[in-house]
This record gives structure tokens, C-alpha cells and sequence, in this order.
């Protein structure tokens, strides 16, 4: 299916971000539950990121590394060299051999470093001993009521440092600095396209946030937090229709904008565990040749028809 989705040109992009999505899975009348991740892979498109590719794993067993590696690999696989350009991702996904295997691929990264690491240390001290002319000031982020706003965000270039010889790439650094009334604080950013300055490094990092966006609507509005107590197999799938219901929606909202609306003659039909693409015309051939069963039904058929007609 995502070959079908990635035929849409509103699908194929190049740039991609990498997530994980962590859903907890009540166990009956016990008191614990468990935990189900799906690492998401999201090509970035007109409204934000869209859910394309993901993998599960139990929690906390897989970690984020362990269900990105062969996720990225299936879509290289699946959609061919090329298909990813650039990928975005957070500190849980800092790992230099793979990292340097993407480069290898032709795809570079942009990542956030955990906050202490050494490297990230060395970033700020080279940061504090710039001139205040290199902080470069750019528009505050947008957040949901109730989250702390800065009072100025500033990011300034850091060029290639001393503590990146293990991953053996020549890397570009764009350190963030938020201040508030009461604080400041930073984060570092590494992209592995060393010509890039820092604004070109922020620009594309902030494109991340639309997964967040992406999640915080699954769980508020499809329940993708407050699952009921369920068979791991169900949880899986509702996670995975979720996911793909949430692009499919993405995809219908843009044909509804540019009034092309595709029509289809069929009808669906369902009957137990069963269903059929029908004519109208098969749907009533049938419902004549037993009328007798179906004339006290006459108001759910026209009920029916009506729904079918977006009445």
C-alpha cells in the first residue's frame, strides 16, 4: 500500500521525519498493561508530516534505534535509492555508524543532541566564547495554551568540532538558544550536509514538530492512549488503520480543496465478515428477487442510499 500512497504527488517528498509513538495497552482487570512503540516514518507534505511506513515493538524492549533500522531499510527497499533525501530526527536516534551508513545512501540527516553529552558541552562552550553578533534572532515557536513561551529564540553556526571523529563525516552544528524570564536554556542541532548554514539547519529541524501535531490528534481524537483493554494483535491494528486512516485523510481534504473529488458506481455491501463492491443495479436485483424479505425494510434501504449519496 504505501507504493499506492507514494503514487500521489502529494506523497512524494524527500524530506522525512523519524518518530516514535509509544501506546499503552490496559490489561483487563490487572493493574498493569503494556506498552506497544511504533517507530514512524512521516514524508513531510503541504499540513505537515504523513504517516507512510511504521514498525512495531513491544516496550521497553525495543528501543528506538532497534525498529528504525530496518524501517528505513524496508522503505529503501520498497520505494528504491533516492526515495529519502533528507531525514529529520531526535536524540533518540543518535547512533554514528548508522548515521554514517545513511550518508553512504545519499541521505543526510539532521539530529538533536541530548542535552550534557559531551559534544553538546563542547558546542556551548564554543558558543559562550562568540561574539554576540553571531547569534542570529528568528521567530518564536508555536505552542499549545498552557506550555512556557520564550522570551527570545536566537540559534547561532557552529562549524565542524573536535569530538566528531568517531563518526568520520564532516558535519554542520546550529546550537539553539531560548531565553525566558527565569532561565536559559539550549539544544544542538547536527546535520550532516556541512555546507548548510544554520537558519537552512533550524528551517528543516522544525518541520519535526508537525509528527508531534500528527500524534498529539491520534491520541485526542482517535484514542490512541486510552485503548481499551485488548488482545496485543487488535491493539496492533488499531494503531496501524489509525496511522493510515490519519494519511488517507490527509489525501481526501486535498481533493475535497481542488474539487476533483474521484466518483466511484460501486457501492459497499457488507453481511457478516463479508463485503462486495456492487452496482446500485446488483444491490436492487437482489433486493427484488427476495422482496419479501425486504419490504418491511424500506426505510433502512432509503436511510442507506441516502448515507451512500453524502445526504
Amino acid at each position: 500500500m504505501s507504493e499506492q500512497l507514494r503514487s500521489r504527488s502529494e506523497l512524494q517528498g524527500r524530506v522525512w521525519v523519524l518518530d516514535c509513538r509509544d501506546t499503552k495497552v490496559p490489561n483487563g482487570h490487572h493493574q498493569q498493561g503494556r506498552h506497544w512503540k511504533a517507530a514512524v516514518l512521516s514524508v513531510c507534505g503541504e499540513g505537515g508530516p504523513h504517516p507512510l511506513l511504521w514498525n512495531f515493538g513491544p516496550a521497553p524492549q525495543a528501543c528506538d534505534l532497534a525498529l528504525a533500522r530496518p524501517l528505513v531499510k524496508a522503505a529503501l527497499q520498497q520505494w528504491g535509492q533516492g526515495a529519502i533525501e533528507w531525514l529529520i530526527m531526535d536524540a533518540g536516534f543518535v547512533d554514528g555508524p548508522w548515521i554514517r551508513a545513511l550518508k553512504e545512501q545519499a541521505i543526510d540527516s539532521i539530529i538533536r543532541i541530548k542535552e550534557g553529552m559531551d559534544n553538546w558541552q563542547a558546542a556551548l562552550t564554543a558558543a559562550k566564547k562568540a561574539s554576540p553578533a553571531a547569534w542570529q534572532k528568528v521567530a518564536l515557536p508555536k505552542r499549545r495554551k498552557g506550555c512556557p513561551l520564550p522570551l527570545r529564540r536566537e540559534i547561532m553556526g557552529l562549524p565542524d568540532q573536535p569530538g566528531w571523529e568517531t563518526l568520520d563525516l564532516p558535519i554542520a552544528l546550529c546550537l539553539v538558544r531560548d531565553t525566558y524570564a527565569d532561565k536559559v536554556s539550549y539544544w544542538l542541532l547536527v546535520s550532516t550536509a556541512p555546507s548548510q548554514s544554520a537558519r537552512q539547519i533550524y528551517q528543516l529541524f522544525r518541520l519535526r514538530w508537525g509528527i508531534e501535531e500528527s500524534f498529539m490528534a491520534l491520541a485526542r481524537y482517535h484514542g490512541l492512549n486510552e485503548l481499551h483493554a485488548c488482545r496485543d494483535g487488535l491493539a496492533l491494528a488499531i494503531i496501524h488503520f489509525s496511522l493510515l486512516a490519519h494519511t488517507l485523510r490527509y489525501l481526501c481534504r486535498r481533493v475535497d480543496r481542488t474539487s476533483a473529488r474521484p466518483r466511484t458506481k460501486y457501492l459497499v455491501v457488507y453481511w457478516a465478515g463479508y463485503y462486495a463492491l456492487l452496482h446500485a443495479s446488483q444491490v436492487f436485483q437482489r433486493v427484488f428477487d427476495h422482496w419479501a424479505r425486504w419490504e418491511g425494510r424500506r426505510e433502512e434501504i432509503l436511510e442507506a442510499l441516502r448515507y451512500c449519496e453524502g445526504a
